[in-house]
């Protein structure tokens, strides 16, 4: 059976059994609360073409808030396909939840019984960093900075969400998941400065804005240290290093969340078993001899 899916894998470009959209969001609230919201279409499943919306709340001493919802390949429509006057120009619509961009403002809506969330995302003047494009996949840092608010019901809970964000898009055929390659992320979300590195293997899209103006990340790594620390290096092309304590709320979700037990256990067999982890952090920011600080997100994605 697994030799029968692999050769089903072979494929190229949107016919890829790997061929995948996904957008995410992640965001801090001023009251450290986090939010991760992924839109991703993708062929790997039973039905190729479905979409995926998984958007989780949590915060310290909360009850987090976990949401799916998993549409049919004709319920899951990408923006700039809409019909009429609903046409964005970016991300998708799956079922009646949505992440668009429209007149350069982002609408994130998660309509259903169990959860009700309406977010609207405005962009900062940051600069997008260059796509970090590779043999078959690419990955945007489309909104590198943006404010955040709206509100959240979960039954009989309300809660508001004002903060910091950012929007992310990652689009192939050939993600690195298909090798089982780890991914490092740390963000660092002011209204005043916007620090990113998205590094996946040896691989890192990365930004740096500080004191109104672009840095070269060319050199950005992230590390990580003992503890759960995790450092961001620009050096030597930007004098700027930041340090990443990671505090409470934290949260982990099985990436391949959306495929029957069967087809987990047959991608486990090929990349390991795949999880994604998110903690909140306070950054200490050094830029030459100035010292910045703000909240901060670390994202992992590991297979084991």
């Amino acid at each position: 059976m697994i030799a029968a899916w692999l050769l089903l894998a072979c494929g190229s470009g949107a016919d890829s059994l790997w061929w995948q959209d996904s957008w995410e969001v992640l965001a801090v609230g001023r009251d450290r609360a986090v939010v991760d919201a992924r839109f991703f279409q993708t062929n790997t499943g039973l039905i190729r073409g479905q979409g995926h919306v998984r958007f989780d709340r949590f915060a310290h001493r909360e009850v987090p808030i976990f949401y799916g919802r998993d549409a049919l390949p004709g319920d899951t429509l990408p923006g700039d396909t809409l019909p009429g006057d609903t046409q964005a120009l970016g991300a998708l619509r799956v079922g009646p939840d949505q992440l668009l961009e429209k007149d350069g403002t982002w609408d994130l809506r998660v309509l259903s019984g169990e959860l009700d969330a309406r977010l609207t995302l405005q962009p900062d003047d940051t600069p997008a960093p260059p796509t970090l494009q590779r043999d078959g996949w690419q990955v945007d840092a489309v909104v590198p900075s943006a404010s955040v608010e709206g509100i959240l019901r979960a039954g009989q809970r309300n809660s508001m969400l004002q903060g910091r964000a950012v929007i992310l898009h990652r689009q192939g055929d050939r993600p690195p998941a298909r090798k089982g390659t780890h991914r490092v992320a740390a963000f660092v979300m002011d209204a005043e400065f916007s620090l990113g590195i998205d590094q996946t293997g040896s691989d890192a899209l990365a930004w740096a804005w500080v004191d109104g103006r672009s840095w070269s990340a060319d050199s950005a790594l992230v590390r990580r240290l003992e503890d759960g620390i995790v450092e961001m290096d620009f050096r030597p092309e930007a004098p700027i290093v930041a340090r990443l304590v990671p505090v409470p709320p934290h949260h982990r979700r099985l990436l391949w969340d959306h495929l029957s037990g069967l087809e987990q256990w047959m991608l486990a067999r090929v990349t390991g078993r795949a999880e994604r982890r998110i903690r909140g952090a306070n950054a200490e920011v050094l830029v030459g001899e100035k010292t910045l600080k703000a909240p901060a997100l670390i994202l992992v994605e590991e297979y084991r």
